[in-house]
């Protein structure tokens, strides 16, 4: 065949995929620095409100639009380890500088101005949603949307009318002691990744609170690689499982999002103040909702 008649062949994906990501770290520095700063600073404010009751490290990870992306890099780990652990180890970095740094400020404000903090937490959660529903890609609004919200709201909410104390360590039975808190640990990923769900809520209701905090405070190694073992696959199950429903059933899956955050304020919500401090409750709100909507917009 003559050459100027030969047909180009096309170039194999992969190396157009290695072509695109080289040309994209060359020309687009800033913006991958822009983006591991937005990783850190998001890790930061998750972890320096990780002891605060009612909210957990999804709610939060919402807030911060760090979710989706949170989700897709546990439960895609293994498939491309280079990104998605360098993304994680951002956000965890983050996260323990904030348990460090900040997180016992939150606690010392959250004792001090109760009622405005949790007014600034509710504000928060409420600007969060128009993000969430945006990354739904709902374009638009159908009534039937409300079922999911609802579906959310309930999923979320259940768990505290579940009776208590199911599972009990038996010190002689190393097999059910550790597979115990094995499945401590996955409840513990549950409790975590799941927005409006409480850490420390569905510890009590399994009965292993106690059992894991002391764990953690005698540094109990063995008890605690079984912690953090059903605490790994934990995540990577549920990692899994939600970027199969973002993926596939975008809509419906934040919109359940958004019923479990909202379960978040219920969670939170202290009531209604009486005197002057309701003045600040109205800017804590209005400060919560309107910082997250412009920072997510």
């Amino acid at each position: 065949m003559a050459r100027g008649n030969s047909i180009p062949q096309k170039m194999p994906d992969r190396a157009v995929q290695n072509f695109t990501t080289k040309k994209h770290i060359h020309q687009r520095p800033l913006f991958y620095i822009k983006e591991v700063i937005e990783n850190i600073f998001g890790g930061i404010i998750i972890g320096s409100t990780i002891f605060v009751g009612g909210i957990n490290c999804g709610a939060m990870a919402n807030i911060v639009s760090l979710y989706d992306k949170l989700i897709h890099s546990i439960g895609k780990l293994f498939k491309n380890f280079n990104y998605n652990f360098l993304l994680l180890l951002q956000i965890v970095a983050g996260i323990v500088v904030g348990i460090l740094l900040f997180s016992q400020i939150i606690l010392d404000l959250m004792q001090k101005f109760e009622y405005p903090m949790m007014y600034l937490f509710i504000g928060a959660i409420i600007g969060s949603l128009p993000s969430i529903y945006r990354r739904g890609k709902i374009k638009k609004f159908n009534p039937l949307y409300l079922l999911w919200v609802i579906l959310g709201g309930v999923l979320a909410y259940t768990l505290d009318f579940f009776p208590k104390n199911h599972f009990i360590i038996n010190p002689t039975d190393y097999f059910q002691s550790y597979g115990t808190l094995f499945i401590s640990g996955i409840v513990s990923a549950i409790a975590i990744l799941i927005p409006g769900i409480s850490l420390s809520h569905s510890l009590y209701f399994i009965g292993m609170y106690n059992s894991i905090l002391s764990s953690i405070i005698s540094l109990d190694l063995l008890n605690l690689f079984f912690i953090f073992l059903g605490f790994f696959i934990g995540c990577l199950f549920i990692s899994k499982i939600l970027s199969f429903t973002i993926k596939h059933f975008l809509a419906p899956t934040h919109l359940i999002i958004m019923g479990s955050m909202l379960t978040c304020v219920i969670e939170i919500f202290p009531g209604i103040p009486n005197n002057y401090i309701m003045i600040a409750c109205i800017a804590g709100f209005i400060f919560g909702a309107g910082g997250v909507y412009l920072i997510t917009k």
